[in-house]
């Protein structure tokens, strides 16, 4: 008789809203820089003076921006919403405002940053929140798998 190893699966609803993906390139993203700065118009004067600016940072202050803005279903400069309308903080959350806020209302967000070679790859996930749909609803399954 073999081991009898019980698995419970709890089985919910994620109410996906959106998911934005953007794929930004330090190294390239360094050379726009030099000819101007590109970024003055990406970040909010606040943003400016507690953020380093190194180029890894430039990358994950744009990628993070973009893969946010297209999990909220628009492009930046459509439905009103810019650049500053998303804003990190200090301790790297973000905050938003304006069209961004209004447009994320309800919405909960995890976002995964990590670089692969040289780039970096932001993933936005954007979900109904929590707070809309009440308690945790789901439905536990136990399946058994035996080795």
């Amino acid at each position: 008789m073999g081991i009898a190893t019980w698995i419970s699966i709890v089985e919910f609803e994620l109410h996906v809203l959106g998911i934005g993906i953007d794929i930004a390139d330090p190294e390239r993203l360094a050379r726009v820089r030099r000819k101007g700065d590109v970024m003055r118009q990406v970040m909010a004067p606040a943003e400016s003076h507690f953020l380093p600016l190194s180029d890894a940072n430039a990358a994950r202050i744009w990628a993070t921006k973009e893969a946010i803005a297209k999990s909220l279903g628009t492009g930046f400069w459509q439905r009103g919403m810019a650049w500053t309308d998303i804003r990190f903080k200090p301790d790297w959350t973000v905050e938003l405002f304006g069209a961004a806020a209004e447009l994320a209302a309800s919405s909960d967000f995890s976002i995964e940053t990590r670089f692969e070679g040289r780039y970096l790859i932001v993933t936005c996930l954007r979900t109904r929140s929590m707070a809309d749909h009440g308690p945790f609803e789901g439905k536990n399954h136990n399946q058994s798998a035996h080795g």
